[in-house]
């Protein structure tokens, strides 16, 4: 297995294994470039892939911030881990050890004392790990000195490729 920074040329192999991995928080390639890629913080020296056999089969997204939001500034002792997963067929082998062990090591470079799993605003994914569906990710986790915190909901509905029914477009052509 070998960890790499990522690549544009991986983007499609990362989004497919982020819908085949966390189903409960799909994305696009639109979302994930608009989210991760395009967010003023991305530094691609804190987004990892991990490859075996010409294949990716993990992923993971940190971020330690570059420009200040809103009244929380810099956060200049905090930074994040957005979001980490690794395929099915090769969970239990280390690569998420690993990619979280590297991630939080530069993040310490960077001065970085905590590190908050999910949460970072303003372009999280999910607004932490949802206990329901990703039990196994909570006891990772929780394996690496990350105590489970309070339930959180996430507050938005993702309306990319959204297209109003017939009926409603019937209605907005009559109301005209």
């Amino acid at each position: 297995m070998e960890i790499l920074h990522y690549s544009q040329k991986y983007e499609q192999e990362v989004v497919d294994l982020w819908n085949r991995t966390l189903t409960a928080d799909p994305v696009t390639v639109y979302k994930f470039r608009k989210q991760a890629l395009f967010d003023d913080n991305f530094d691609s020296e804190l987004c990892f892939i991990a490859i075996e056999d010409n294949h990716t089969v993990g992923f993971l997204l940190a971020t330690k911030r570059k420009f200040p939001y809103l009244e929380r500034g810099l956060e200049p002792t905090r930074g994040w881990i957005n979001v980490v997963f690794v395929d099915q067929d090769y969970q239990h082998k280390g690569i998420g050890d690993a990619l979280v062990k590297l991630a939080e090591e530069k993040l310490k470079s960077m001065g970085a004392e905590t590190v908050t799993l999910g949460a970072y605003s303003p372009n999280y994914f999910f607004p932490g790990i949802d206990k329901s569906a990703y039990a196994d990710a909570i006891r990772f986790f929780e394996k690496h000195g990350y105590p489970a915190g309070e339930e959180s909901y996430s507050m938005c509905k993702d309306l990319h490729g959204y297209k109003l029914s017939e009926d409603a477009l019937a209605k907005r052509k009559s109301a005209q």
